[in-house]
This record gives structure tokens, C-alpha cells and sequence, in this order.
């Protein structure tokens, strides 16, 4: 009498390899996925992207702008609106993308977004500092920044137009009540923490011209 020696030779059924059951499986489930149709991305996602092409777009122009001009003694809010109008363009989709709704009030909002753009088109952090603190002096009632430049420089051109103005408003700023001054100062901060975040490469160098 043979003995068996598996009950699959009792049953005259061959067994399957382990390797082939398991290719199979896949298989079948590879069939499966490919007959699944793909959901389409959320609406938010392509709003989203359009928004960033919206952006990128703007930033590259006003970069261009931006590397035409030479200091120019604006508040932040001012300068970057006045290089859009330049250029022909609005910065309402830069806007937008960065969830911002102006550029031009002294709030932590509206001042890190404008600071944000500033570093995107390339200014310096020295550049922007000096352009935030200008906006700060016009909303303290100083005399007109442009104008005390003016004169100033009439009698003194040894320094760039940067410093001088930065000159100024360390005179300006010493006669602040200290209320106004800690509100300056973290603004200030804004802009410290912005420049010190990792980037894309900007241009770093104070304009001299």
C-alpha cells in the first residue's frame, strides 16, 4: 500500500504556491484600481494654485520694478502700491494669496504682509525697516519725511539717501511718547522675524545709490 504523503494527493488537488497565490491577489487588485475612476481634486485646491500663479506673477514683476529704483523715502505700504502702478498691475491676488486684506494700516497683520512682499520683491531688511518706520512717523504727525530729506541732503550728501533718512527718523522717533514708541518697536519685530526666516533668495544689499 502507497502512503500519502499531503492530503492534496488524497484530493488529487495540486496545491497552489504561496508565491503564485499572492501574485494573483495582486493582480486582481491592480484590475481593480485601474477601473477606479480618479477623483477629481477639491475646488479649493485649483482656487488655491491659481491664486500662487497669481502671485509668483506679480512678485517677478515687481522684483524687476524693484531693481530699477533706488531708495525712495515711502512708507512700506506706499512704495510697494507705487511699484504695482508702475508696473500696470494690482495687488489684490497678492492679496489674496496671502490671506491679507490691506498693506497700508499699522496692525501686526497688515505690516507682516507688506513686509512679506518687501523681502519677496527684494528689498533689504535695512530698506524695509526704514520704509515701515517712515509709515510709523507719517501716522505720528511728523513733518514730512520727503521734505526733511530734501533738506538735509542739500547740506550733507556724505551719506546715502538710506541713511540719512534713517538719520531723520532717529531724530523723530526721540520725541514719541513711550506708548507710540513699544507700538514701533514690535513692529519693528515683525520685520526681524520675517529676515529671519528661510526663503527664496533675495537681494540683501542696501541701496547705496
Amino acid at each position: 500500500m502507497i502512503q500519502n504523503n499531503s492530503q492534496n494527493d488524497v484530493t488529487g488537488v495540486e496545491a497552489i504556491p504561496i508565491w503564485l497565490e499572492d501574485s494573483l491577489k495582486t493582480a486582481q487588485a491592480f484590475t481593480q484600481f485601474a477601473t477606479l475612476s480618479p477623483e477629481p481634486p477639491p475646488e479649493t485646491f485649483h482656487q488655491r494654485s491659481k491664486q500662487a500663479a497669481q502671485a509668483a506673477f506679480l512678485i517677478a514683476q515687481l522684483r524687476d520694478e524693484k531693481r530699477l529704483s533706488s531708495f525712495v523715502p515711502l512708507a512700506l505700504g506706499e512704495l510697494l502700491e507705487g511699484l504695482a502702478r508702475i508696473a500696470g498691475l494690482s495687488l489684490t491676488p497678492l492679496l489674496v494669496w496671502l490671506n491679507a486684506k490691506e498693506i497700508n494700516a499699522l496692525n501686526p497683520d497688515a505690516v507682516g504682509a507688506a513686509v512679506r512682499v518687501a523681502k519677496l520683491i527684494g528689498c533689504s531688511m535695512r530698506e524695509t525697516m526704514a520704509h515701515l518706520r517712515l509709515g510709523f512717523a507719517n501716522a505720528q504727525g511728523a513733518a514730512p519725511v520727503p521734505l526733511l530729506l530734501a533738506r538735509y541732503r542739500a547740506t550733507d550728501v556724505s551719506q546715502s539717501p538710506l541713511e540719512s533718512c534713517e538719520t531723520l527718523l532717529t531724530r523723530i522717533e526721540t520725541k514719541y511718547e513711550p506708548p507710540s514708541l513699544r507700538q514701533l518697536r514690535q513692529l519693528e519685530s515683525l520685520v526681524h522675524a520675517e529676515f529671519a526666516q528661510a526663503s527664496t533668495p533675495v537681494n540683501t544689499k542696501d541701496v547705496r545709490s
